[in-house]
């Protein structure tokens, strides 16, 4: 009886153990991804695609890493050279990610 006791004990704290860990890295995650997204980062790639309506203003750009960014463009972005924004064209981004594929420009440049 002590022995099935005692087994009962070791798993109840190898659950509780097990639970805490992953809620403390669970939130460690959670919070380095808040303070990621609130970064400022330079991307640099290649325009891929575009769309510029009244509506809607973004890129797709194709990043040295090789993975595609969509880059919206807002009315409080900065252009610091007149751009003519084709398909091919080198540029450089300065932005924060909304997400892991979605950038918000704030500064765009050659």
């Amino acid at each position: 009886m002590k022995k099935i006791k005692l087994l009962l004990l070791i798993s109840i704290l190898t659950v509780f153990v097990i639970s805490a860990f992953v809620f403390i890295k669970y939130k460690f995650c959670k919070e380095n991804n808040k303070q990621n997204n609130s970064l400022v980062v330079s991307v640099a790639g290649i325009i891929e695609d575009k769309k510029i309506t009244l509506e809607e203003q973004y890129l797709y750009i194709k990043d040295n890493n090789g993975n595609k960014v969509k880059i919206n463009i807002t009315e409080n972005t900065i252009f610091k050279e007149r751009l003519k924004l084709e398909e091919g064209d080198k540029i450089n981004i300065k932005g924060k990610y909304i997400n892991n594929s979605i950038l918000q420009a704030e500064e765009i440049s050659n």
